[in-house]
């Protein structure tokens, strides 16, 4: 297929072999001249403006890249937190039976630590859902990563004189949870780094 130039030059080598003495034929070539400039300009802004939407979208893909990790490493943190909580709980709980005086801060701490990465967390799931909407696959798991971590949070330290199986069932399952959003989390955001 003949570019736009190509053709404009053609039609101006028809009008010069046919000869004749009419006013296209004198004002062909600066014609041809001037449809060329315009139309090379065309094509040049049409490049320049494809280029700027291409290294916008490069941009762009750099932001959303550069907010999922830093939602990945406060979310490891998160999880890493409430891990130990979950662990701080089993101590405490054990030390309990033998010493129903046990002191509780180690838990406190874990709590507390937890909690705060937790509020971390919340602010880069509103940056997640900017970059990617609401909707997103990695914001969908994050969301609920979130969610377990808040549920580990209402974890209650077990009285010796409890119902402890039951109970203890309960956690494992929120346990279970947690771990398997967090390994959601983690795949969705595999998915999309391999886009």
């Amino acid at each position: 297929m003949l570019g736009p130039v190509t053709w404009l030059l053609a039609v101006v080598q028809k009008v010069e072999i046919v000869g004749g003495e009419s006013w296209l034929e004198h004002n062909s070539v600066a014609i041809a001249a001037i449809t060329a400039a315009i139309l090379a300009a065309t094509v040049a802004v049409l490049n320049h403006r494809r280029q700027l939407a291409h290294d916008r979208s490069l941009r762009n893909q750099d932001h959303v890249r550069d907010t999922i990790d830093e939602a990945t490493k406060v979310c490891g943190i998160a999880y890493q937190a409430t891990i130990r909580l979950i662990a701080a709980l089993g101590t405490l709980e054990a030390s309990l039976k033998r010493d129903p005086g046990a002191p509780r801060e180690i838990v406190m701490e874990a709590r507390n630590a937890s909690g705060e990465r937790m509020q971390e967390m919340v602010t880069e799931l509103t940056r997640l859902e900017m970059r990617l909407g609401r909707k997103h696959a990695v914001a969908n798991a994050y969301r609920e990563t979130l969610r377990g971590i808040a549920t580990m949070l209402r974890e209650k330290v077990l009285e010796p004189d409890a119902e402890t199986a039951e109970v203890l069932k309960l956690r494992e399952e929120r346990e279970k949870a947690l771990n398997d959003a967090y390994d959601e989390y983690r795949d969705a955001c595999y998915a999309w780094f391999n886009e």
